[in-house]
């Protein structure tokens, strides 16, 4: 019986050796922040404060101050393991297994959603996720890609599920999947609207679109907001927002604008980052933290105004970041 599960056996097993050997040779570079990345280290210091009963708040040279950069979902996983009383390299551990299962699920379910696949494609797409240095390195630090990715693909499987079934529950699910994925990483946030018009434009092209489909996939958006508007309440009370994070217009400010003002002015980007950021703490609303939702009107408006200027400098900074993106690796 046992032979039948030999190959996702094997796959989850060749993926938890190599995340296990990746944990203890990061400690062993590196016993106390082997582990931790730049983005893990906040994650730690959020999830401390909510196990010491502060809130979701970081500390600032102005005392405690409430996050909308991050989103709660990961350091509250973090809290949930130092509230139990198990150590943060417990969590690695923990993610080890849980992205060891991606593979598998990968090797698993791609013949059921693909007819005809021959079985060896399969096999080589589940290896790949099993070995990528990239995949392997990311969930076994502190950092929220193992989860994220367990709810996006939980909200893939779930929208074949509906496909094929025009079941109400699969695409509530997916609702569910969709808003659990942006508690983790807000790149989401959008994804949700643009999910609903790509499958109306697939019903549309195949001739099958029905009142059941439009009343589905409104529900779908329902439960997506649903899930998101506990924390745009909180945003809203605390900060004056109701933006669910700060991350999209935060990152067009530290990122897309210095990118094209770099390139216009041909200086090295991390002077022309620093030039702005030292900008915002003069002229922003909140001068403490350029990532505030209090400053969202400020650096959407610098952000225009430089993309405005100069069209063709954001043209080539956007190609090149694209660029980046698909084979940089990282």
């Amino acid at each position: 019986m046992l032979k039948q599960y030999k190959w996702p056996i094997s796959v989850f097993f060749v993926a938890l050796l190599v995340r296990i050997l990746a944990i203890f040779f990061l400690l062993n570079h590196n016993q106390t922040d082997g582990l931790v990345t730049g983005d893990g280290a906040q994650y730690i210091e959020f999830s401390k404060n909510i196990v010491a009963g502060l809130g979701y708040v970081e500390n600032t040279d102005q005392g405690l101050l409430p996050v909308a950069y991050r989103p709660p979902g990961y350091p509250a996983i973090l809290a949930l393991f130092q509230y139990l009383g198990f150590s943060l390299k417990t969590v690695a551990f923990f993610q080890a297994i849980i992205s060891s299962l991606i593979p598998v699920g990968i090797l698993i379910l791609l013949p059921k959603f693909i007819k005809n696949l021959p079985p060896l494609v399969s096999k080589t797409a589940a290896l790949m996720a099993a070995l990528d240095p990239l995949q392997i390195f990311y969930s076994v630090t502190f950092v929220t890609e193992t989860f994220f990715s367990l709810a996006f693909l939980g909200l893939v499987f779930c929208l074949l599920k509906w496909r094929q079934s025009m079941a109400v529950k699969w695409i509530l699910f997916a609702g569910l999947c969709l808003g659990a994925s942006v508690y983790l990483r807000p790149v989401g946030i959008y994804l949700g609207a643009f999910l609903a018009i790509a499958m109306l434009v697939f019903f549309i092209a195949k001739k099958n679109l029905g009142l059941q489909v439009i009343k589905h996939l409104a529900l779908f958006l329902l439960v997506f907001e649903l899930m998101l508007l506990p924390w745009q309440i909180r945003n809203f009370k605390e900060l004056g927002d109701f933006s669910f994070s700060s991350l999209g217009f935060v990152n067009f400010y530290v990122y897309a604008a210095p990118a094209i003002l770099a390139i216009q002015e041909n200086q090295p980007f991390d002077n022309i980052s620093t030039r702005l950021t030292d900008q915002a703490k003069k002229e922003a609303p909140d001068k403490a933290r350029v990532e505030s939702l209090k400053n969202k009107d400020y650096v959407l408006k610098q952000s225009y105004n430089i993309i405005e200027k100069y069209p063709v400098a954001y043209l080539k900074a956007y190609l090149l970041g694209t660029n980046n993106f698909l084979f940089s690796g990282n």
